[in-house]
């Protein structure tokens, strides 16, 4: 995956993100939900030997799955910021 395809991927699609402070990691990360019917869409984009094993953590809410995006582009060499823009909040 290049980020590009990532990209319209997010924008096509109007996929809502936020920006968050992983816990987990203790770094900057965005949040992104992915509606249930845009799944299989998003499984074909980001399809990569590296993740079979491990698979990805998400979390199923109303009508959405979450994922973490630095669990998927870091596996890409993606920035946050080439898909996400900047976090407006940083100051």
């Amino acid at each position: 995956m290049i980020a590009i395809e990532f990209y319209k991927f997010i924008t096509n699609n109007k996929i809502e993100f936020n920006w968050i402070d992983n816990e987990k990691t203790r770094k900057q990360d965005v949040l992104f939900f992915v509606p249930f019917n845009k799944i299989q869409e998003l499984n074909e984009l980001i399809y990569s030997g590296e993740i079979d094993d491990n698979g990805i953590h998400c979390r199923m809410v109303d009508g959405f799955f979450s994922f973490c995006a630095n669990q998927i582009l870091k596996q890409h060499d993606i920035e946050l910021h080439e898909i996400f823009g900047n976090d407006i909040n940083i100051i």
